[in-house]
């Protein structure tokens, strides 16, 4: 499994998310900034940005990357050891 770092702009602003904040939490996924998650999954990066997009509206924008293992973070929401490599 591929730990993936998921970047968001939800465009429509007043907008209900919560079925995207959701169903990243479903995946396994914690907030690491206001609009990031890392999410452990088995998905390819393409199948985790289409699987993620149903819950989004058209106009707003999506980023799936592969975390490798030499990456840092600070001050970040959630505990990034909960994502060891």
């Amino acid at each position: 499994m591929n730990l993936y770092v998921v970047s968001y702009d939800l465009v429509s602003p007043g907008k209900n998310y919560e079925s995207l904040f959701s169903e990243l939490v479903r995946l396994g996924g914690s907030r690491v900034l206001l609009s990031q998650w890392l999410v452990r999954s088995a998905f390819t990066s393409v199948q985790l940005r289409d699987h993620l997009r149903r819950f989004m509206d058209d106009n707003d924008r999506i980023l799936v990357n592969v975390m490798d293992q030499n990456w840092a973070g600070y001050n970040l929401l959630t505990n990034p050891n909960n994502f060891g490599t």
